[in-house]
């Protein structure tokens, strides 16, 4: 971690390298890792284990405190994984993943992360994956294997990946079709504009957010990856596991404090025009086959999806009231379950002749996201501030 200078005109080292070149690497590696392969191992119990928590914690304090590590710190914490839980080989067994481990953090903490990479780049050019076409014994297997483990969802989009459809190849026409998916939002007016006086929330409706919380958000969270490879079974383990003693209980307190952090400060742009939550905010963008047709899907970072739980833990009643019946998924009890009655008694009533469909076209992207800025802060002030920093510039897809 970085040595805190006692001047402006000192250099900041992260182990045994300046910290801005230790910066660019895992600026490198960013933009890298998104395009690999998953081949993690889970995180290994003992001392290796707890010290690759350690590291994750000095990241997030870092943040917090809002010291040179404040521009870098989700970036380094997505690129952990790849860089320090890649497999050695097919073969490779728990032992061999602890004596990898512990070899990667010593390069990690020197700050050898252009050695890291070309380690891990190396791996993943020797990977040999699944010829779907032969592959009808080996996706059997893959799926019994995830059934037996529980990952329902997982096995259920094994299946669909290999049917008709499934994802769309990246060429030039799925790329204009997802440009086609997001495009310029339309231009605002003052009429659309909510005015007045703003309500006033105390910050003390977020004190309830700890360490227990985020530990039952997480236990909760399920699903794959985002752009740093780690699943939720991956955070569950680091986040929530036993195994790690008061290594992860640490972790979860000043994770809290971020997003403590994120509902309370406004966050603005550094003097590069970077966002220090890029990274956590990332999505890895997959072009699903309608047939015919596309649909965009955004797997988020896990971190993330834990945060949206803990904050609506505590502004769940706050976005029911906000939402009303406008919105059926924003907490209502059996809300969506009333609307399809509610439909039906009127469908059923004899002066109801026909029930009419609306789909209008890319009606949610072409929404001004700065009038969700500006009207959040009438609407639900609770979340607003959370909503700035989600949305004040666009995620990386």
């Amino acid at each position: 971690m970085p040595n805190q200078p006692k001047n402006r005109s000192q250099v900041f080292l992260w182990g045994e390298s300046q910290l801005d070149a230790v910066v660019e690497e895992i600026n490198i590696a960013c933009e890298k890792i998104v395009f690999w392969k998953k081949n993690l191992f889970l995180l290994p119990t003992g001392a290796a284990g707890k010290h690759y928590i350690e590291e994750i914690t000095k990241l997030i304090e870092g943040w917090l405190n809002s010291s040179p590590l404040f521009p870098i710190a989700f970036k380094a914490i997505h690129v952990m994984p790849a860089l320090l839980l890649q497999k050695p080989s097919k073969a490779s067994k728990s032992k061999d993943h602890t004596k990898a481990l512990e070899r990667r953090l010593t390069s990690w903490k020197k700050g050898d992360i252009r050695e890291l990479l070309f380690e891990a780049e190396t791996i993943q050019k020797r990977l040999v994956f699944i010829n779907r076409k032969n592959g009808i014994a080996e996706l059997s297997k893959s799926f019994t294997t995830m059934i037996e483990k529980g990952n329902v969802n997982g096995a259920l989009k094994l299946l669909t990946n290999n049917m008709n459809g499934g994802i769309l190849p990246l060429n030039d026409e799925t790329l204009n079709l997802l440009k086609a998916k997001h495009p310029d939002a339309k231009d605002t007016t003052d009429d659309v504009l909510l005015t007045g006086v703003k309500p006033k929330i105390h910050s003390v409706i977020y004190d309830a957010m700890d360490e227990d919380m985020i530990k039952r958000a997480t236990i909760r969270t399920k699903g794959g990856s985002g752009p740093s490879g780690l699943d939720a079974d991956g955070w569950r383990r680091i986040l929530a596991s036993n195994s790690y003693g008061k290594t992860n209980s640490d972790l979860r307190k000043v994770f809290a404090c971020i997003i403590k952090r994120l509902c309370t400060e406004k966050l603005n742009l550094d003097e590069n025009n970077t966002n220090s939550l890029e990274a956590l905010l990332a999505c890895r963008l997959i072009p699903l086959d309608k047939n015919p047709g596309l649909q965009p899907i955004g797997v988020g970072e896990v971190l993330r999806r834990i945060t949206g739980k803990v904050i609506m833990q505590v502004t769940k009643r706050d976005i029911s009231k906000a939402a009303g019946s406008l919105q059926l998924c924003a907490g209502q009890e059996a809300g969506s379950e009333a609307a399809i009655h509610a439909m039906n008694d009127i469908y059923n009533q004899n002066e109801t002749e026909a029930v009419l469909l609306i789909d209008a076209e890319n009606a949610f992207n072409l929404i001004n996201r700065k009038v969700l800025l500006h009207n959040i802060d009438y609407i639900c002030p609770e979340i607003s501030t959370f909503i700035y920093n989600c949305y004040v510039t666009p995620a990386r897809l």
